[in-house]
């Protein structure tokens, strides 16, 4: 017989019996129907990263959902993990959810949409500690010292988070950009309202060893033992005719707001500085003058917090 016509026969029997086949061999249909799965609540804006977060890629979006506390072992929330657990602000957080957009789309898509909303985030960052309103005060152009321009700023590190993978093939399209510490840590308190009558974490200030500034100062935590601590950098230009001790003066009244007191100074027992020293030198050059506003201590003590925020508290030296 013709092995052409050999193979055509072999065709059509392979064929005939993947038809006849019965279901016990092909595999068996399973009655029932499908049935909607419960999604957690994408997250809001004031709640809280129960765990820190491993440092990644500027571009990069982290996985994240909201979870039950009470079936969220504390382990875990003490592990510095890449997917993004959140809840509500009852003990120590690793961060805090300040502005949530929509965003669809590819990976490539969603994290376009988070870098367009970078500036976005960064000024709902300045509401949400109600540092915009401090800055409002001291742009003001009828305040006492116009020509002396300060950018307070707080120390913290913008994460954008996605809905984790089930979620976004559920059709879940939320990013949270979430404010946390420079380091992966836990933190107790709030950076929400900390520049408006609260108290700031001692994970979100910038404070140094030494009593002056420098290129080479050693940075630490602030609730580590430290002598000083950020209060503002600020610039005056090099068009205006303003003088040192109007600049010191601006430097004390924007510390008296940061401090929450209205001498900054609780005493004596902390001194308000200004760098560069010689000022009035560098107000005449006709160039621009970077500036440094802050605080220190006055003799041999040592601060183990923040000074944000401290109002009529005692100023926290290491004992």
């Amino acid at each position: 017989m013709d092995r052409r016509l050999i193979g055509a026969l072999l065709v059509v029997v392979v064929l005939s019996a993947a038809i006849v086949i019965p279901p016990l061999v092909t595999g068996s249909r399973v009655a029932g129907s499908a049935s909607p799965i419960d999604l957690p609540d994408p997250p809001g804006v004031g709640d809280c990263l129960l765990n820190p977060l491993r440092t990644t890629e500027s571009q990069e979006l982290t996985d994240g959902t909201t979870v039950d506390p009470a079936g969220y072992p504390a382990r875990r929330q003490e592990t510095v993990s890449a997917t993004a657990a959140f809840g509500p602000c009852d003990g120590p957080v690793s961060g805090e959810v300040v502005q949530v957009v929509n965003a669809g789309g590819d990976p490539l898509a969603r994290r376009m949409a988070a870098a367009a909303s970078d500036e976005g985030c960064r000024s709902a960052t300045a509401a949400y500690t109600g540092l915009l309103e401090v800055i409002r005060q001291l742009t003001n152009p009828s305040g006492p010292f116009p020509a002396v321009r300060w950018d307070p700023t707080v120390n913290v590190r913008h994460v954008w988070v996605q809905p984790e993978a089930v979620q976004r093939a559920a059709g879940r399209t939320w990013l949270a950009c979430v404010v946390t510490p420079p380091r992966p840590v836990r933190y107790l308190g709030r950076v929400a309202g900390a520049f408006a009558g609260h108290s700031l974490p001692d994970q979100f200030g910038v404070c140094w060893l030494q009593a002056d500034v420098s290129a080479a100062a050693t940075f630490v935590d602030c609730s580590e033992p430290h002598r000083s601590e950020l209060v503002s950098v600020g610039s005056v230009s090099a068009h205006s005719n303003v003088a040192a001790p109007d600049v010191s003066a601006s430097c004390e009244r924007l510390a008296s707001r940061i401090v929450g007191r209205d001498d900054p100074t609780a005493g004596g027992v902390l001194t308000v500085g200004v760098d560069p020293e010689e000022l009035p030198a560098r107000l005449t050059s006709g160039r621009n003058v970077d500036l440094t506003c802050f605080l220190t201590v006055t003799d041999d003590r040592r601060l183990v917090g923040t000074l944000v925020g401290l109002d009529d508290r005692p100023v926290p030296f290491e004992s």
